[in-house]
């Protein structure tokens, strides 16, 4: 039996519960609104960029975090990590703070998200493989439906 979830570790402690042998994988749709949520940082950063070399240190983090996601959605955490490291410690040991309002909310958040992949690095499957066979690789259409049925009540 496979489980998807966001890791949380109640979640995970009753899916263990369940069936102590089931396989438990990070749901790619959690993965991916962490993602959104950091580029909406960078596009609100572009806005905000008033010279050439601000605008290019936030498309360069545009990209690596891009191809952070590449790796993750190939199962290839380690290199994903790797960048989000990188990431983090371009962003948080910046000699030169840009002037965006949300920039300490934006390396926040990057800390966050790379903590959240450190810690749930072996629940990271191939989700390409998995799409591409057809595989479960999300449980967002059972989340959705959950929650249209809350706010009915």
């Amino acid at each position: 039996m496979e489980f998807f979830s966001d890791g949380a570790n109640n979640l995970m402690n009753l899916q263990r519960y369940l069936n102590p042998l089931s396989e438990h994988y990070l749901d790619w749709f959690h993965i991916t609104m962490r993602i959104t949520v950091l580029n909406q940082y960078i596009k609100g950063w572009l806005q905000t960029c008033s010279n050439q070399d601000q605008q290019q240190e936030a498309e360069y983090i545009q990209k690596q975090l891009a191809s952070t996601k590449w790796y993750l959605w190939h199962g290839n955490v380690k290199k994903a990590l790797d960048r989000l490291n990188d990431l983090v410690c371009r962003v948080t040991y910046s000699e030169e703070v840009p002037p965006y309002m949300h920039w300490k909310r934006f390396s926040k958040t990057l800390e966050e998200f790379e903590g959240y992949i450190s810690n749930h690095q072996h629940h990271i499957t191939n989700y390409g493989e998995r799409y591409r066979y057809g595989e479960t690789i999300t449980s967002s259409i059972v989340e959705s439906t959950i929650n249209q049925t809350v706010r009915r009540l």
